[in-house]
């Protein structure tokens, strides 16, 4: 919410909290679970459902099989 204000007065950006679309705060709704930055935002990397988001996110990402196999 800062970033207007900050862009304005010239000051510096605070990078850590710009979005960098990890797609993560549509994710958890999309399965039941809280929408937030749960890569950025302290509140939502220590909430309950961050645990299950990765299990979700665990479970449906296809792993690439290795050229040796």
């Amino acid at each position: 919410p800062e970033f207007p204000a900050d862009v304005l007065a010239g000051r510096t950006l605070q990078m850590k909290l710009l979005c960098r679309t990890f797609s993560d705060c549509t994710t958890g709704p999309r399965n039941g679970l809280v929408s937030g930055c749960y890569p950025l935002d302290s509140f939502y990397k220590s909430h309950p459902d961050a645990e299950k988001l990765r299990h979700c996110k665990a479970i449906t990402t296809p792993r690439v099989r290795s050229q040796s196999q």
